[in-house]
């Protein structure tokens, strides 16, 4: 009987390997293109650092890593600009203490984000893409398998006042003030 508990609990764990194989988007030469993203999201769990390698350098506001890191690209639009949010917790996906960098095809680091809370969302905005080139982002998660999971995409090209370039007119709120909380410095890049 014993022999037959650990006979299942190898078939189950060969399965869950199997779900989780290599991702194909392990590293940064077979990057998924994720274009078709912009102005949208994908579904809850739709990528994941289950068993990937790391490759390419620490970005610089990584703790630590590359360790589980995977590999998007995008081509830039008109606008020059680029939001996107690697989405986790309830049923978004199960990453644990991610981490998410934006670099241009020379792999030259444009923003960096590390985590915040075990499944906080992750934000990162840029101005001054240029139209028609390759821009990559890589996403990992806190070294150790435990951390390792699924994780949600979102990619906008719209102009925010994350950028100054987005900035928001108050002439409206002068002498007066906004609404509570209208505005909220969470998630913003540093510019």
């Amino acid at each position: 009987m014993k022999i037959i508990k650990h006979l299942i609990i190898l078939v189950l764990l060969a399965n869950v390997a199997t779900l989780f194989a290599q991702p194909a988007n392990d590293n940064q030469a077979s990057a998924t293109d994720i274009s078709n993203l912009i102005n949208s999201c994908s579904t809850d769990n739709a990528y994941y650092t289950l068993g990937a390698a790391a490759d390419k350098t620490k970005p610089s506001c990584w703790p630590n890593g590359p360790s589980y890191n995977v590999w998007f690209k995008f081509t830039a639009t008109s606008t020059k600009f680029i939001s996107f949010s690697v989405k986790t917790g309830g049923n978004e996906g199960s990453i644990q203490h991610p981490f998410t960098a934006l670099f241009d095809a020379s792999l030259t680091q444009l923003q960096c984000v590390s985590y915040y809370t075990q499944y906080g969302d992750l934000f990162i905005s840029y101005y001054g893409l240029t139209q028609g080139q390759t821009y990559y982002i890589s996403v990992d998660n806190h070294s150790g398998a435990m951390y390792q999971g699924t994780f949600k995409l979102c990619l906008s090209d719209k102009i925010d006042y994350d950028s100054y370039v987005g900035a928001i007119n108050v002439n409206s709120i002068m002498n007066n003030c906004s609404l509570d909380t209208a505005y909220t410095t969470f998630g913003a890049s540093g510019d």
